[in-house]
């Protein structure tokens, strides 16, 4: 028989695995489109500086995103902002792929910052709920 162990260590694995990847969405943005750059220039015979803009735009948009997402999550909870982040970040990954317009790609890039800032910066508010200092300490280094 379990002394119930087990199911209290499965839904922290679980929550540490969403957290992780809710914190993995901008850098991962960020990682698959730096080798593509050449790529994107030449399918969508653009300029060097558009192409580049697109990165500098993404993080321009974590940013301020980073800087609304919070207050926002304090505000109304922490499910919202996650789950309107996510489809945000969809909506604006789906516009990038299906797009050969330059402007609208800046724009979808602005959208996945704005959605991968709400859920990576919610995802940390998360662990602070849950967590005293020296804990989420721990809990961030794993």
């Amino acid at each position: 028989m379990s002394d119930g162990s087990e199911q209290r260590r499965a839904p922290r694995r679980l929550l540490t695995l969403l957290l992780g990847a809710y914190a993995g969405i901008a850098p991962m943005s960020i990682d698959m489109y730096l080798p593509g750059i050449p790529a994107i220039k030449a399918d969508l015979n653009a300029s060097a500086q558009a192409v580049t803009a697109m990165l500098s735009i993404f993080i321009g948009g974590l940013a301020v995103g980073q800087l609304l997402a919070g207050p926002w999550s304090d505000r109304v909870g922490r499910r919202t902002p996650v789950l309107a982040g996510l489809i945000v970040y969809l909506i604006g990954s789906l516009c990038v792929a299906f797009t050969t317009r330059v402007d609208v790609i800046l724009l979808s890039r602005v959208m996945q910052a704005l959605g991968a800032s709400a859920v990576m910066v919610t995802g940390r508010a998360v662990v602070r709920d849950l967590f005293d200092e020296r804990d989420s300490a721990r809990y961030f280094s794993k």
